[in-house]
C-alpha cells in the first residue's frame, strides 16, 4: 500500500507530535489512569464554560489503527471511551453544572465509505453529556465525523465541530 510521509509510521508520529501540540495549547492533559483501553493518548481538560452551564470535562482519546477500518470497530471503540471517560470524570458525576465532552479519535491512513456513514448516522444520546466520534484519515488527509445538527444537540453541536476541525485535522 501507499506509505504517508515517506518512511513507514513517519506519518503518524508526525500526526501525534501535532496533535500533541494542538491538545497541550488547549489545556488538555495527560490522563494516566488508562487501564483497560488501548489508545495511544489519552487526555483530559476540566474547564469553567458558561456557554455550557459549568465545569466541563473533556476527554479525547486517540488511537492508530493502521489496518483497514470497519464498523464494528468503531462502534465498540466509542462504547468503550465513552465508558471509560464516564467512570474516570470525577467525584461528582454528570449533572446539570459538570456535563462531560468525550472524543474517541481513531486515526487511520483511510476512511472507509460504510465508517463515513456510520459516523454521519451516528449520535448517542447520554444525559448531561455528548460524545462526538472522529476518525483523522492520513492518506489523503481527511476529518470525518457526524456531520449533520441534531435538533436535541443543536444548541452544542456547532462548538463540537469547531473544537474537532481545531484539534484533530491531518
Amino acid at each position: 500500500g501507499r506509505r504517508f510521509g515517506g518512511a513507514p509510521g513517519a506519518g503518524i508520529e508526525t500526526y501525534l507530535a501535532t496533535l500533541d501540540s494542538r491538545l497541550a495549547q488547549n489545556a488538555f492533559e495527560r490522563f494516566d489512569t488508562a487501564a483497560g483501553i488501548s489508545a495511544d493518548r489519552v487526555l483530559r481538560r476540566k474547564r469553567f464554560e458558561l456557554a455550557k452551564t459549568g465545569r466541563v470535562t473533556t476527554f479525547c482519546v486517540v488511537k492508530w489503527v493502521p489496518e483497514a477500518l470497519g464498523v464494528e470497530f468503531v462502534r465498540s471503540y466509542c462504547q468503550t471511551i465513552f465508558g471509560f471517560a464516564n467512570a474516570n470524570k470525577g467525584y461528582f458525576g454528570r449533572n446539570a453544572f459538570q456535563p462531560l465532552v468525550v472524543y474517541p479519535v481513531i486515526v487511520t491512513p483511510a476512511c472507509p465509505p460504510e465508517v463515513e456513514s456510520f459516523l454521519n448516522a451516528h449520535w448517542p444520546k447520554h444525559w448531561m453529556a455528548f460524545e462526538f466520534p472522529v476518525v483523522a484519515a492520513l492518506d489523503p488527509k481527511g476529518l470525518f465525523y457526524h456531520r449533520s445538527t441534531p435538533v436535541f444537540g443543536m444548541a452544542f453541536h456547532a462548538g463540537f465541530k469547531r473544537e474537532a476541525e481545531q484539534l484533530f485535522q491531518p
